[in-house]
This record gives C-alpha cells, sequence and structure tokens, in this order.
C-alpha cells in the first residue's frame, strides 16, 4: 500500500467520510459515490473529533470558569440604618386590661408601661439596631437586620408574654377613632 496523503489521518481517525468531487455533476458526492471510487463505505468522524462535541465542552468550560467567581463572592453583611424613634398608641381589648402590662424589648433594661382599666396605653419605641442583613452572593437576602421586622413590644399578662410584634406588625393592626392600635388579648 502506498503512503498518501490520507493515508496517515485514515489510520488514526478511521471513520473520517472521504468526499470526493465528481466533474460531470460539477458537485461533491458521498455515499455510493465515494463507494465506487474509493471501494469501501464512507467514513464520519469519531464523535471526539466532531464539532458537535465543542458545545458541551464550551458548557463545561463556562461552569469550571465561573464556580471559582462565586465560591469567592460568599455571603455579604449588610448594616441596615437604625430604626426611627416611634410614638406607639395601643389599646389592649381584653376583660381585665388592668392585669396586664406592655413592654419594650428593644433596649436595655426593656422598659414596662402598666395597662391602665381603660386598656389604653401610649409609649415610644427608641431608635436602635438589630444586627446585619446577610446576602448569598451579594444579591439574595437569606437574613433580614431591619430593626423594624424585629419583634419588640410584647404585651404580657403577669410574666407571660401573650402577643409579640414589631413595628412593621403595629401599621397593620386596626386602629380605633382616637388613633389607638386595637390589640385583643385573650384572658
Amino acid at each position: 500500500m502506498t503512503a498518501t496523503p490520507n493515508h496517515a489521518l485514515q489510520r488514526t481517525a478511521p471513520r473520517v467520510t472521504a468526499r470526493a468531487f465528481c466533474e460531470r455533476s460539477g458537485s461533491y458526492i458521498w455515499a455510493s459515490g465515494v463507494r465506487a471510487t474509493v471501494g469501501h463505505a464512507p467514513r464520519h468522524a469519531p464523535q471526539s473529533l466532531s464539532l458537535g462535541s465543542l458545545g458541551h465542552m464550551q458548557r463545561a468550560l463556562s461552569f469550571v470558569a465561573i464556580l471559582p467567581v462565586t465560591l469567592l463572592m460568599g455571603c455579604a453583611y449588610a448594616l441596615p440604618v437604625a430604626s426611627r424613634q416611634t410614638d406607639v398608641k395601643l389599646r389592649v381589648q381584653t376583660s381585665h386590661p388592668e392585669h396586664h402590662a406592655v413592654r419594650v424589648a428593644a433596649i436595655e433594661p426593656p422598659s414596662d408601661y402598666r395597662v391602665p382599666s381603660d386598656g389604653r396605653v401610649a409609649f415610644t419605641v427608641p431608635s436602635f439596631r438589630h444586627g446585619c442583613s446577610v446576602y448569598l452572593f451579594g444579591a439574595i437576602k437569606i437574613a433580614d437586620g431591619t430593626p423594624e421586622h424585629l419583634r419588640v413590644i410584647e404585651v404580657r399578662r403577669d410574666e407571660r408574654v401573650l402577643r409579640r410584634f414589631s413595628l412593621t406588625q403595629l401599621t397593620s393592626l386596626p386602629e380605633d377613632e382616637t388613633g389607638y392600635r386595637i390589640v385583643r388579648v385573650g384572658d
């Protein structure tokens, strides 16, 4: 067998397709025309040498390139602004409101306010910070450090906590005609 320019290619990649130019039709021919010319069936490129496998390789390389970046980003901590000082007016609805107290646990030591017999109590929640908000990869919030969402107002009977509210939750409570937020408490 004489060595041809394609001889080495056919030995290393035996499934490479050969194509021949037909002078009569002026086009390239495959399959049966090649079989008649070359004496064997057309050969096809193996999957590892074809251009179709480059798509898989490109996806794998982009994943390998992005993986270290995401691992290096990690978590980000952001300290939210402190809450504003807030004036709160609550009306505790129960059969014996004078047995109850409201505690503001935002500061140390906490402040207790006795509820009078009409159930209306007014107090001030001082400005405070809660902690940091945590963001995964700098974008997805996984922990909320906003002080307005921390439940710092407690309605108590003796030493037992009956209800807890955040400043945000207080704004969603119904309001009576004098501007007091209504808190219903069972005895």
